[in-house]
């Protein structure tokens, strides 16, 4: 399938924007020939000169891909979507920067949702991102209603939960803190102390 003509616009500095045609006229190629090389179509038969041609022609054109259009066609966008509810605070931000530097890594883009710890903005968020826009969801709030996750379970769109479980689905991450506390307990009870009190801050 021929790759989308990017639209023509202007850049930062006033000049259009290159299209697949510009690069296949300066290429001496079809237009087709171009989208398959740049789509790296695995049934495309073309010489590594040609090709060479074609990268030479990216590189000289400054070609940009149409980011937007290629998911569609892939049906897969390469971004996750990650709501969280207070990105100001430090251990969402502890999440957000894990996040990042793994989808990174994995050649993936990260989306950002400031949900304020309000469902109504959240579920806003997910109606808004499941647009073709990600590819999946990491939803780090324990506001999450149980009708957002139903609704992603039965549409079939992946996600994950991040410190919060749900009975629907085995798809959660969470810190262990029963065993945490009981490991802190027990050891204190191991020392003697019979009196333990226990002082928490907010609960994020």
């Amino acid at each position: 399938m021929a790759q989308s003509q990017q639209p023509e616009k202007s850049g930062p500095r006033g000049k259009k924007r290159a299209t697949l045609h510009d690069l296949a006229q300066l290429a001496g190629v079809d237009a087709s020939t171009v989208s398959r090389v740049l789509n790296e179509d695995p049934t495309l038969v073309v010489k590594d000169e040609t090709r060479q041609r074609i990268l030479g022609a990216v590189e000289t054109l400054k070609y940009v891909p149409n980011a937007m259009a290629r998911g569609l066609r892939r049906q897969r966008s390469q971004t996750i979507g990650l709501l969280v509810p207070d990105i100001g605070n430090p251990f969402f931000a502890q999440i957000i920067m894990g996040a990042e530097r793994v989808f990174s890594e994995a050649g993936f883009h990260l989306l950002l949702g400031n949900t304020a710890e309000d469902p109504a903005r959240e579920r806003s968020f997910v109606e808004l991102l499941r647009s073709n826009v990600v590819d999946g969801f990491m939803l780090a709030t324990a506001l999450t209603q149980d009708a957002t996750v139903e609704e992603l379970i039965r549409l079939e769109v992946p996600f994950v939960l991040v410190n919060r479980a749900h009975p629907g689905t085995s798809n959660y991450v969470v810190v262990e803190d029963r065993e945490a506390t009981r490991s802190a307990v027990d050891y204190l009870l191991s020392l003697g102390h019979s009196r333990v009190a226990h002082v928490s801050g907010p609960l994020y």
